[in-house]
């Protein structure tokens, strides 16, 4: 038997494990190049298209205790609330937009059952007992049944991932050939990069 120790597992490590795997990474973020002029809004007027106020503050506070900022940004650094926003507004599908919307109800009546409060009411200890209980729950789902849970965690990781500051500030960022630029009109690309 090994003496080896086992190293803790930090929620970065895991962050940058779950981009390798699900093959999201700031490189491959080709939604990105579609939404909002590839960079996200970044004024302070902006607002959401598709979730009402109370369901994009539910939205940040799920981002924020997915990817929380520590000693690198987080989340909510990274505009992936907005990032989410423009996904479910030009990206998915009718039905696809409603079913998340729905997860949204779904993760303030589980709040309200356990707590009494509303998800955004609730300490941070609370909040990440929930989103532990909706893991849960996504993890007893057949493998091929969407669930909120999986689809937040999933659109938090693949925004920061593709975000500017997720680029630049968590991952190595090598600037070759050029500076960050995350969109320049597309009769300026000189050809097809490969990694």
């Amino acid at each position: 038997m090994s003496n080896r120790t086992i190293q803790p597992y930090s929620r970065r490590d895991a962050l940058k494990h779950l981009t390798l795997i699900t093959g999201i990474t700031f490189t491959s973020g080709a939604s990105m190049a579609f939404l909002s002029g590839c960079k996200p809004n970044q004024s302070k007027k902006w607002k959401s298209k598709s979730m009402s106020t109370s369901q994009l503050e539910l939205v940040m506070a799920a981002c924020d205790r997915i990817l929380p900022k520590t000693d690198s940004p987080g989340a909510l650094d990274a505009l992936v609330h907005r990032y989410i926003d423009e996904t479910i507004t030009y990206i998915y599908a009718d039905g696809q937009k409603d079913r998340f919307l729905s997860g949204l109800d779904h993760i303030n009546a589980l709040s309200r059952s356990k707590y009494k409060k509303k998800f955004t009411e609730l300490h941070t200890e609370n909040q990440d007992d929930i989103l532990r209980l909706l893991a849960k729950e996504w993890k007893e789902l057949s493998s091929d049944n969407v669930h909120i849970f999986k689809e937040l965690r999933d659109l938090t990781v693949s925004g920061f991932a593709a975000s500017e500051i997720g680029a630049t500030q968590f991952f190595i960022y090598d600037p070759v050939p050029g500076p960050y630029q995350g969109c320049i009109p597309y009769d300026q690309v000189t050809g097809t990069y490969a990694l």
